[in-house]
């Protein structure tokens, strides 16, 4: 067996809402569309494997979407054409020593995991171990707005069974960020979970501060409340609030866990596939992390179903990840594919007779967002 092609298809999918987030780490309102690319990974028995970039060159070691294509199709490719696609032990390490470019590689890893699941017959959460829990807890993310608009949808939100919220704060104007905590906190009583996210917008004295001031609505998790660099901060802060604190900018892979762990930085670490170079490498973090007593949540760049779909079978497979997750949120009009998943209420469970990573594409929706 071996891999005769390796295509990337760009897409820019209409996007349905925006997702404002500090530091342009979100979806503009006024951005028509969301841009991503489909990576299909083919053998020579004409199965085909599907993995999804998340171009995001505003986020640490991002790459806008040509640069991810050309490394995909320049790098990458030629390194697997006539390669066995079983061997990934050998495959994955390959790329990553050919471009170190986790975005990149992650949409190609994606892509091999799914072709092994096919040529094995049997889902990813299996191919990583089997299942660690029968479904996943979802949040619902809110991104900034103003408090009238944030509680709203968090009502709307809570009505379709959702208990958990991760909302945007950062931005310019803490007085009503803090209103909107206390909005969605009012809106939702006492039965509900809420974090926020920071996306290292603070000073250490602002999120000591400010993570004081918001705990008095029963905070969940804060996540990355300071630089991504700044590690002495972030334990600074930890050492001086009660809220759990989370890693995100601040944590691309196994070495940055073990950093944090030793700084004792954080409570937790967020594993995201595009950040760490996808399934093979967000592997390593949660045994790393497990191992060093640090919790797990599982995040994502915004993917759609493709990616989301990995994201939540690798997350069903990791028993480290115990918070909530967001990465089904979608904010596109249309999907792209019939995801992995079904969501009941607060939780998705796995759909019955998915293989590798189980996003069934709508060639038509493939076709119609496929862009030059």
């Amino acid at each position: 067996m071996a891999i005769v092609d390796v295509r990337v298809v760009p897409l820019a999918v209409p996007l349905a809402r925006g997702f404002a987030a500090a530091g342009d780490r979100g979806l503009a309102d006024a951005s028509p569309h969301l841009e991503r690319l489909l990576v299909a990974v083919e053998a020579d028995d004409g199965l085909t494997g599907w993995g999804e970039g998340a171009p995001f060159p505003s986020w640490p070691r991002g790459l806008d979407r040509r640069a991810m294509q050309a490394i995909i199709e320049d790098e990458y490719r030629p390194l697997l054409l006539g390669r066995d696609p079983r061997r990934l032990g050998e495959l994955i390490p390959a790329l990553e020593k050919a471009a170190d470019s986790p975005f990149a590689l992650a949409a190609v890893d994606m892509a091999l995991w799914d072709l092994l699941g096919q040529i094995l017959q049997m889902p990813l959460y299996l191919q990583l171990g089997g299942l660690a829990r029968p479904a996943l807890p979802l949040h619902y993310s809110i991104g900034l707005k103003e408090p009238a608009a944030v509680a709203a949808e968090a009502r709307a939100a809570w009505a379709q069974g959702y208990t958990d919220f991760k909302l945007k704060v950062g931005g310019p104007d803490f007085a009503a960020e803090e209103a909107a905590v206390a909005a969605v906190r009012e809106a939702v009583g006492d039965g509900a979970r809420i974090r926020v996210d920071v996306n290292g917008a603070w000073t250490v004295s602002q999120a000591i501060d400010r993570i004081n001031r918001l705990n008095r609505y029963r905070l969940d998790l804060v996540e990355q409340p300071v630089a991504a660099e700044d590690l002495a901060g972030m334990a600074a802060v930890r050492r001086s609030v009660e809220v759990p604190i989370l890693a995100d900018e601040s944590c691309f892979n196994a070495a940055d866990v073990v950093r944090i762990a030793r700084l004792e930085a954080a409570d937790a670490v967020n594993i995201k596939l595009a950040n760490c170079g996808g399934l093979w490498n967000a592997r390593k973090m949660a045994y790393v992390a497990e191992a060093l007593g640090l919790a797990c949540f599982m995040g994502g760049m915004l993917e759609l179903e493709v990616g989301a779909s990995a994201g939540f079978q690798f997350a069903l497979s990791q028993p480290v990840i115990t918070y909530s997750t967001g990465i089904l949120n979608m904010f596109t009009r249309e999907p792209l594919a019939e995801p992995a998943w079904e969501a009941r209420g607060r939780h998705a469970y796995p759909r019955p007779g998915i293989v590798g990573i189980g996003a069934r594409l709508y060639e038509d929706k493939v076709k119609a967002f496929t862009v030059a």
